[in-house]
Parts: structure tokens; C-alpha cells; sequence
């Protein structure tokens, strides 16, 4: 998850440098991108046993999820890991 996240980075980092040249991303792209993740990564959580605390977290994020958050809901994942 950790090398995934970098090369989301990289790719955000990617995007900014092609908006100062005039080339747009498609945001569609990247909250599809983040979507995925997002929907992976819950699908993968709920097979494990949590703490409360835990608990708490992911239900956070599939909040964030259901709001179409979720780029936010990416980095609440990857802070909580």
C-alpha cells in the first residue's frame, strides 16, 4: 500500500507540472483512480478483526466514500495505517 501511495504522488506531483505547462488531467480520471483505492482498501479492512479505534476509523472513511471523498478518504487511510 505504501509503494502505491508513492506512485500516486508521483502522479499527482506529474499532473501539477503538466497544469503549468497548459495540460489539464481529467479529474474524472483521478477520483476514478481514487475510487478504486478507496473501495479496495474497505473491501480489505472489513475482513480483519479491529480495535474500536480502528473501527471507528474505517467508518470514517466509508463515510468520506459515500460523500465521493475520496481522495480524502485515501489519506485517511494511509495516516492510519
Amino acid at each position: 500500500m505504501k509503494e502505491l501511495a508513492q506512485d500516486i504522488k508521483k502522479v499527482e506531483d506529474n499532473k501539477e507540472q503538466l497544469k503549468t505547462l497548459g495540460v489539464n488531467i481529467d479529474e474524472t480520471e483521478m477520483t476514478n483512480l481514487y475510487k478504486m483505492l478507496v473501495e479496495q482498501e474497505i473491501a480489505s479492512l472489513e475482513t480483519l478483526t479491529l480495535t474500536e479505534e480502528q473501527q471507528t476509523q474505517l467508518t470514517d472513511i466509508k463515510a468520506l466514500a459515500d460523500e465521493g471523498k475520496y481522495a480524502e478518504a485515501f489519506e485517511k487511510i494511509l495516516t492510519n495505517q
